[in-house]
């Protein structure tokens, strides 16, 4: 019934290269004492992508923006070498999120704005989307908001019809079990949906394949229609309480030092001390 934008294939490119040393790239910027990049400045690799941003002990930390040679860009805050904060990533057909990062993977509050100009906006959990969010069809008009759990549309949820809505529950991405319609009218249909197998496939093809939708038509049973109740609807989607793991996080180990950190090396670009740190990136990425 409803058909959600598959997210692997828009996670290709979003991961940088790994660091390098300065031998197989070109590295204009400052440094410390032990001659790591520390500091702000820009890092053209071998294969064509740009860094521009900071640094610490010669990893991408804090500010900065990472340009890929196919035209995407990563914009935002890094932690340890790894995307880490709030950051956009531009991919090279326009596709866009705009939102929380942690460890390189979508995680927290993000926007995603598909090619096609549908929209996702609500919690992600490392690269999928996971927890409540809406989602926005361009073409229908329609807008769905509800619960998420590993990409699927899984739980309580609503669908906003240009002239009706749909209250129920999802599973594996389609309509189950009980719900109700409301019209504008302020009546109520109630029933339920069921999952009718699709003869065309074999049981054991089904069993392999779970998430595909073409296994199952989700066929919606009338019931009865009242007048519109609030407490005859179905429950609300809610918030996931799950609690992030110990791996989510990272510790900036150079929030403080780097502005107290006397020993840069100031390499060109970067000598003027009336430039700040953004006239240093902005005059980068006019190179880029």
């Amino acid at each position: 019934m409803l058909e959600m934008k598959n997210m692997q294939e828009e996670t290709l490119g979003e991961r940088g290269e790994a660091e390098k040393v300065d031998t197989l790239g070109v590295y204009e910027g400052e440094k410390n004492s032990k001659g790591e990049r520390h500091g702000i400045g820009k890092y053209q690799f071998p294969n064509g992508d740009v860094y521009v941003g900071g640094y610490c002990r010669g990893l991408r930390n804090s500010q900065g923006i990472y340009v890929f040679k196919n035209g995407a860009r990563y914009d935002g805050k890094w932690r340890c070498g790894l995307k880490y904060g709030r950051g956009t990533f531009i991919y090279p057909d326009g596709t866009r999120y705009e939102g929380e990062w942690k460890r390189d993977k979508k995680s927290g509050f993000g926007v995603y704005y598909h090619s096609n100009k549908d929209i996702y906006e609500g919690t992600w959990r490392k690269d999928v989307r996971h927890g409540l969010g809406t989602y926005h069809f361009s073409e229908s008009g329609i807008k769905f908001m509800g619960t998420w759990l590993n990409d699927y549309l899984q739980g309580p949820g609503e669908i906003v019809y240009p002239r009706y809505h749909f209250h129920g529950t999802w599973k594996d991405n389609l309509p189950h079990g009980r719900g109700c319609f409301v019209f504008e009218n302020n009546c109520m249909q109630h029933g339920h949906y069921i999952h009718q197998v699709n003869s065309n496939n074999q049981h054991n093809e089904m069993i392999k394949n779970k998430q595909s939708q073409m296994d199952f038509f989700p066929i919606w049973c009338a019931r009865c229609i009242s007048p519109y109740k609030i407490h005859l609807l179905p429950p609300e989607a809610r918030p996931l309480h799950e609690q992030m793991t110990e791996d989510d996080s990272l510790t900036d180990e150079c929030r403080n030092e780097l502005s107290n950190d006397e020993s840069y090396t100031f390499l060109p670009h970067s000598s003027d001390a009336e430039n700040d740190s953004t006239d240093y990136r902005d005059e980068f990425l006019n190179e880029i």
